[in-house]
């Protein structure tokens, strides 16, 4: 008898809409993400350019690929480590896709800084920018972006207090 497995496609791409739409549900996510990961994360990226702007060089590289390298190489073994300390957070399928794309981020960063490195490496920053979504996609979800409402606080309806005028029977009527 012939194995047949359940298409995973259609769950995976909804995993993926719901995580990018929670992005921007989460104002503690985007300051996170803001503030930790692109500015202080991001500071060997900016820092330099800064620098050289301000002591007046004419040739400075803002997105220097060794400096872009090491960011996305970073952030990609944090989350291979996430993964191997802790992968109940997401589903297999979901986590695989991760994976996926996680080494195509790696191989456009290796290729990119290979062929690039000094100055700008536009698959080199292609690879980081993935790198960006993937990481995105793996913390979004985490409790500590949730709001400060816990179940506890809540009713058995999920609700802090029911409201009778909205109940109504299956027919529709009050």
């Amino acid at each position: 008898m012939s194995k047949v497995r359940h298409n995973p496609w259609g769950n995976v791409f909804k995993e993926l809409w719901l995580r990018v739409v929670n992005t921007f549900n989460s104002i503690p996510f985007i300051a996170f993400f803001g503030a930790g990961i692109l500015f202080v994360g991001g500071v060997g990226i900016w820092l330099p350019y800064l620098s050289a702007i301000i002591s007046g060089e004419k040739n400075a590289s803002f997105l220097e690929s060794t400096n872009v390298f090491t960011y996305s190489f970073a952030i990609l073994g944090t989350l291979c480590v996430d993964i191997i300390l802790n992968n109940q957070r997401t589903t297999k399928d979901f986590l695989s896709l991760g994976i996926i794309f996680g080494v195509i981020a790696l191989g456009c960063c290796v290729v990119g800084y290979l062929t690039t490195k000094t100055g700008s490496s536009i698959l080199l920053n292609l690879g980081t920018l993935l790198t960006l979504v993937i990481f995105i996609c793996a913390n979004v979800n985490d409790e500590k972006f949730d709001n400060n409402i816990t179940q506890a606080d809540l009713g058995p309806t999920g609700y802090r207090e029911a409201d009778l005028s909205k109940i109504k029977d299956g027919e529709g009527h009050e």
